[in-house]
């Protein structure tokens, strides 16, 4: 029965410990009447006017979802403007609330740096991912080095058409895309009075010789097929399955390839092109039409040339360099230096997930955490790439940013809660068994893989699309992220502690890996020691330690004790534990 009390009033104790360093520091920790003073400490963890903090944050939430998600544990928002709100109007509601607040970096903005809810800046979001090259044009010459003769004119400039001006085709696309930035379409349900659709464009040729047509346009898989023809010869039909060359999406329902649709033996002098759409488009297979008439005519190219007009090779580059980044950085810290600035990256770094080549992956990423105070990334295995396979990739994505990072930069990590994103369609979430998202499970064994291996911060991506929603979040993650972010505040000052390795160790038994860190508040108490188990799998461990004789579970407050031989510890597909080192031998 002694034994018993024991337990009971080490749990206590524990406990006690947990809420004084809860409340010792949660008063602190909120925005003032004054301006805060933040910084990064020696072990890479925030620090509002000197005391550690954890944030806790979402993305791009409007004012009216600011209380819900204080509720849920959200103690800073970073992004304004989602409902157009300004950026003191965003800080301002925050301060109200007693929440942080984290915006842009413009030097519009930078009048705000006095605010008492500013925690930090923000660069502009994934600066890594490659940028959107114009539209180069495969030729540029009238007659190459070989002696080919390409003759080239743009869709959008004909002599004469009937087609619709200004129609949503034209609007949407990306103009940068394009060759000439623009391009000839067509949406129409019925056909106007001239029975077809037509445009007619004049041609010089140069030099009597065979030419190969090429005509970059929509794709004839959703297109309406054409019927062409020089001057007066007879007209030519397009197959409804005409396969495209080097297809390029420029809008997100729209995608522009080159097709060959035929020779043709014309002399020298001006010739007529003409072409028409009659018929109604594709819809996705040769045997399905749909109910529209739908086309889009970027160029055409006549050439002599066996060799399709492919554009030139261009390798990939971000869209802003970590150059660029350093530059607004400079820029920044000349107008503040009271609040850091934090950069979000893509898990391009990580190789499963890159982009460029390995020369230039190596390059660009440690340039990136150099130019920044803090960096970040964010990855949505189940809503992004619908594989909940993947959720245990969080724990090595996080370790090499960690590895990437100077010491002192704090590593953040943005993971999914919503219940779906724009990338994975309900029904493959349906057939995968996750219709509402990622599970508690899933999502608990995300936020502590990420602490685990190096994270200093938290947030949440709540927006869902199809339709679009800034903040759906099912209720069975509402109730994990309670608990969670509940726990991250409460064992903040743990956290962001000192790091007790050697402290104990762990031996595989079976499954895993079982991946720990031990840790203590600077100013002191009990170490508690973090585990998960990274793996879809069971598993099994042995704890050994030398130095504590017992340990107690944060949630259950039961005692445990340590024997010379070990403790053996069961662990359920991504079950997190939390322990606190209550016996350590003296």
């Amino acid at each position: 029965m002694s034994k018993y009390f024991q337990r009971i009033g080490v749990a206590l104790a524990c406990m006690s410990l947990v809420w004084s360093l809860c409340e010792s520091g949660e008063e602190q920790l909120r925005p003032t009447d004054r301006p805060a003073l933040v910084t990064v400490g020696k072990r890479g963890e925030l620090r509002v006017n000197g005391n550690p903090f954890l944030p806790i944050f979402v993305w791009l939430q409007p004012i009216q979802n600011f209380d819900f998600l204080a509720s849920l544990g959200i103690n800073t928002f970073m992004g304004e403007g989602a409902r157009g709100e300004s950026p003191r109007e965003f800080l301002d509601a925050l301060h109200k609330r007693g929440l942080w607040g984290i915006i842009h970096s413009r030097n519009e903005n930078w009048h705000l740096k006095d605010h008492p809810a500013l925690l930090a800046w923000m660069f502009s979001d994934e600066p890594d991912l490659p940028a959107t090259l114009p539209y180069e044009r495969p030729v540029m010459v009238p007659q190459d080095e070989k002696g080919n003769i390409n003759i080239w004119w743009e869709g959008e400039l004909p002599k004469e058409t009937n087609f619709p001006k200004g129609g949503w085709m034209e609007r949407e696309a990306t103009r940068t895309l394009l060759s000439g930035g623009n391009w000839l379409t067509l949406d129409a349900n019925e056909l106007p009075p001239e029975g077809a659709f037509f445009a007619r464009y004049e041609v010089d040729v140069p030099q009597a010789a065979r030419y190969t047509l090429w005509v970059r346009e929509f794709i004839k898989s959703w297109a309406s097929p054409t019927r062409w023809r020089f001057n007066t010869g007879e007209w030519q039909q397009t197959a409804r399955d005409l396969k495209e060359l080097e297809p390029q999406r420029v809008h997100r329902v729209l995608t522009v390839g080159w097709h060959r649709y035929g020779t043709v033996e014309l002399t020298a002098g001006r010739h007529t092109f003409e072409l028409i759409v009659s018929d109604r488009r594709t819809a996705g297979s040769p045997d399905k039409v749909g109910k529209e008439f739908m086309a889009g005519f970027d160029a055409f190219l006549l050439t002599t040339s066996d060799k399709a007009p492919l554009a030139p090779l261009r390798p990939p580059r971000p869209r802003i360099s970590p150059e660029e980044i350093a530059r607004q950085y400079a820029e920044l810290k000349r107008a503040d230096t009271s609040h850091p600035v934090y950069l979000n990256l893509t898990a391009g770094f990580f190789p499963k997930f890159a982009r460029y080549d390995e020369a230039t992956t190596g390059a660009i990423y440690p340039a990136y955490c150099r130019a920044t105070d803090i960096i970040g990334y964010d990855l949505y295995p189940v809503t992004g790439w619908g594989r909940p396979d993947w959720v245990p990739l969080i724990a090595p994505v996080t370790r090499k940013l960690r590895e990437l990072a100077p010491p002192h930069v704090p590593v953040w990590v943005i993971l999914e809660c919503t219940t779906k994103l724009r990338w994975v369609s309900q029904e493959h979430l349906n057939r995968i068994g996750r219709p509402k998202g990622a599970t508690a499970a899933e999502l608990r064994a995300m936020v502590w893989m990420a602490i685990i291996n190096g994270a200093k911060g938290i947030g949440y991506f709540p927006h869902r699309w199809d339709p679009y929603k800034p903040c759906d979040i099912s209720e069975e993650l509402q109730a994990e992220m309670k608990r969670t972010n509940r726990q991250l505040t409460q064992l903040a000052s743990v956290i962001l502690g000192e790091d007790m390795a050697g402290l104990v160790g762990v031996e595989k038994v079976e499954g895993g890996p079982v991946e720990f860190i031990v840790r203590v508040a600077e100013e002191g108490g009990m170490p508690h020691l973090f585990m998960v188990n990274a793996s879809t799998a069971a598993a099994t461990i042995r704890l050994h330690s030398k130095e504590i004789k017992s340990m107690t579970d944060f949630e259950s407050g039961e005692t445990i004790s340590v024997k010379p031989e070990g403790l053996l510890l069961k662990f359920e597909p991504l079950q997190v534990r939390i322990f606190v080192l209550s016996g350590l031998k003296k």
